[in-house]
C-alpha cells in the first residue's frame, strides 16, 4: 500500500482559513438551486421588515440567506448576479407604489414601465454589494466575514444615497424605526451605522446557518463550530453595546425653551382628475385655519404646494394666508409653487409673520427626477405618455434656517427629508427644528406614506432635533428627538397642536457626518489591496 505524501495530504484537507463553505456540497445544479432560493427567502424577509408589514425584527435574519448565497457563488459573474437578483426582488417589491402612483398620473398601464427600469436600475446597487462582498470575503477567515458584508454593505448604501438621481429607499436602518433602543445610535454614526449594526447580526447569523447546512450533509467538524462561534463574538458586542447606549439615552429628558406648533393635514388629493378649483379648496382649508384661533400657536405649518396658487405673487392668494396670520397673531409657513421674475418655477415654503407680511422663502434643493425635473428630457423616447412635466422646477440654494420668532427650521420639502446630508447641514447652520413639508397625496393609499415618515424619524434623531412631517393626506405628526412619535389618522383633515423644544446642541453625528462610511471605504480599499496583492 502507497502512503500519500504530507503535500498531498493537505491538498486535499479543507482549508479552514480559505474560502468560504459553501451552504450545501451538492452537485452545481442543486447548490445553484439552493443559493438562488436564498436569495428569494432573504428578499421576502427584508421586504416584510418594512411597512406595509412593518415586521422590523426580520431584518436581524433576512439578509442571512442572502450572505450565505454570496460567501458561496464560486465566482464573481455569480455574486453579482445574486446581489442583483436580491435587489430586484427586495427593492422592486418594496416601491411597487412607484408603479401604482404612475398609472395613476398617466392614467395608462404604461406607468408599471416606470417601476420596471428604475428597479432594473436601482438592483445594480445590490449587484455591486455582491460583488465587493464577494471580493473581501471569500478568503477571510469565518470570524472576520461578518465585519467585511457589513462594511460593503454600508458602503453600497452610502453610495445609493448620492448625486441628483439617488433614490435612497429601503435603507436597513429604516426599517428599525419604531426599535428606539437599537437606532439610538444614529446620532452617533446616522442611519447608515444603524444598518451596520444589523447587517453584522445577519453576518453571525450565515455563520451559523452555513454550518447547520454542512452539519445536515456530515461534513461540519468542531473547527466550523469553532469558527461560528468566533464570527458572532463581534456582531454580539456590537448589538449589545448599541442596546445599552440606546436605553442609557432613551433616559435623557429633552431641553429647550419650548414653541407651540400647529400642524395642518387638509386631506386634498393632488390626483389630477381630483384637483379642486382654488376657491373650494381654499373653502376646505379656511375650517381648518379657524379651528385653530383657540389652540394659540405660534407657529402653523401647511404641507407642501398646498396654496392653489402663487402664495408670493397672486395678491388673492397671498392676502388668503396673510389674514390667517393677522387673525392668528402667529407665524405661517405654506407650501406653495412659486415663479420667480426670470420666469424660474420653483416649489417652495413662504413664511408669513404674524402680521400678515411675508418674512422669507425656502425653495427646494433637492428635486425628484422625473416627477419635478427630467434628466436627459431631449433624448426621452417616450414622448407624452407619461405626462412628464413640460419645464423643470429650478432648485436652490443655501443652508441657512428660516426664522420665525425663535424657531430656526431646517425646512426639508417631501423627497429632501430622505437625506441625512440636508438636514446635517441646516442643524450645522443652526436650526432648531427640523420641517418636513410634504405632498404623499399622489402616492394614493400605499405604503409609500409610512415608509417616507420613518425616514423623517431617523432624521430626528441623527440630529436631535423634534422634527414634523406636515403631510397633505397623512403621515402628518411630529417626532421627539428619542425617536418617539405622534401621528394623526391618514387620509382625514386635521390639526395637530403640539409643544416642543428647540434644541441648540450638535451630535457627533451633526458634527463628524459619515465618518464611518469613510472608515469602511478604507478597509475594504485595504481589503481589496491584499487579495489583489496575494494573487
Amino acid at each position: 500500500m502507497r502512503i500519500p505524501s504530507r503535500s498531498a495530504l493537505r491538498a486535499h484537507a479543507p482549508d479552514r482559513k480559505g474560502d468560504a463553505p459553501s451552504i450545501t456540497d451538492a452537485s452545481p445544479r442543486a447548490q445553484g438551486f439552493a443559493l438562488i432560493a436564498g436569495v428569494a427567502a432573504a428578499s421576502l424577509l427584508m421586504t416584510a421588515a418594512f411597512p406595509p408589514l412593518d415586521w422590523g425584527a426580520l431584518a436581524w435574519l433576512g439578509l442571512a440567506p442572502l450572505l450565505a448565497a454570496l460567501y458561496s457563488a464560486g465566482n464573481a459573474r455569480r455574486a453579482f448576479g445574486l446581489g442583483y437578483l436580491f435587489g430586484w426582488l427586495h427593492w422592486g417589491s418594496t416601491v411597487t407604489w412607484i408603479g401604482e402612483t404612475v398609472v395613476r398620473w398617466a392614467g395608462t398601464e404604461w406607468g408599471w414601465m416606470a417601476w420596471v427600469l428604475l428597479t432594473a436600475i436601482e438592483a445594480l446597487w445590490f449587484g455591486l454589494f455582491g460583488l465587493i462582498c464577494w471580493l473581501i470575503a471569500r478568503k477571510a477567515s469565518s470570524p472576520m466575514r461578518p465585519v467585511y458584508g457589513a462594511i460593503a454593505w454600508t458602503l453600497v448604501e452610502w453610495l445609493r444615497s448620492q448625486t441628483e438621481i439617488a433614490m435612497p429607499w429601503s435603507l436597513v436602518g429604516y426599517s428599525q424605526y419604531r426599535f428606539l433602543p437599537v437606532i439610538q445610535v444614529a446620532d452617533l454614526v446616522g442611519v447608515y451605522g444603524v444598518g451596520t449594526v444589523v447587517v453584522l447580526a445577519n453576518g453571525a447569523l450565515a455563520e451559523w446557518g452555513m454550518v447547520a447546512m454542512r452539519l445536515l450533509h456530515r461534513t461540519a467538524g468542531r473547527q466550523e463550530w469553532r469558527s461560528a462561534a468566533g464570527a458572532s463574538v463581534f456582531p454580539a458586542l456590537a448589538v449589545a453595546a448599541s442596546l445599552l447606549y440606546g436605553w442609557a439615552t432613551l433616559s435623557a429628558p429633552a431641553h429647550g425653551a419650548m414653541a407651540r406648533l400647529s400642524l395642518v393635514q387638509p386631506n386634498i388629493s393632488s390626483e389630477r382628475e381630483a384637483t379642486l378649483p382654488p376657491d373650494v379648496q381654499l373653502a376646505r382649508m379656511a375650517g381648518l385655519g379657524a379651528s385653530l384661533r383657540s389652540q394659540s400657536p405660534d407657529l402653523v405649518i401647511w404641507p407642501e404646494t398646498i396654496a392653489p396658487g402663487d402664495a408670493e405673487h397672486d395678491v388673492w392668494v397671498r392676502s388668503w394666508f396673510s389674514a390667517i396670520s393677522r387673525r392668528l397673531k402667529c407665524w405661517q409657513l405654506v407650501g406653495s409653487s412659486v415663479t420667480d421674475a426670470s420666469g424660474n418655477e420653483h416649489n417652495s415654503a413662504v413664511l408669513f409673520d404674524p402680521e400678515g407680511a411675508m418674512a422669507g422663502r425656502y425653495d427646494k434643493h433637492w428635486l425628484v427626477p422625473m416627477g419635478e425635473w427630467v434628466p436627459l428630457r431631449r433624448w426621452m423616447p417616450f414622448g407624452d405618455v407619461f405626462h412628464f412635466p413640460e419645464t423643470d422646477v429650478v432648485p436652490g440654494h443655501g443652508d441657512a434656517p428660516i426664522m420665525a420668532g425663535s424657531v430656526r427650521m431646517a425646512v426639508l420639502i417631501c423627497y429632501e427629508s430622505v437625506f441625512p446630508v440636508l438636514a446635517r447641514a441646516r442643524v450645522m447652520r443652526g436650526a432648531n427644528l427640523l420641517v418636513n413639508m410634504t405632498n404623499d397625496s399622489w402616492a394614493g393609499h400605499s405604503k409609500e406614506l409610512a415608509q417616507h415618515f420613518a425616514m423623517t424619524v431617523l432624521r430626528a434623531i441623527e440630529t436631535r432635533r423634534c422634527a414634523v412631517a406636515v403631510a397633505t393626506t397623512g403621515l402628518t405628526g411630529w417626532i421627539e428627538p428619542s425617536g418617539r412619535f405622534h401621528t394623526l389618522p391618514p387620509y382625514r383633515a386635521g390639526t395637530l397642536t403640539v409643544n416642543v423644544p428647540l434644541i441648540a446642541e450638535r451630535t457627533p453625528y451633526v458634527r463628524q457626518g459619515d465618518l464611518l462610511v469613510a472608515v469602511c471605504t478604507l478597509f475594504i480599499a485595504w481589503r481589496l489591496w491584499l487579495c489583489m496583492r496575494r494573487r
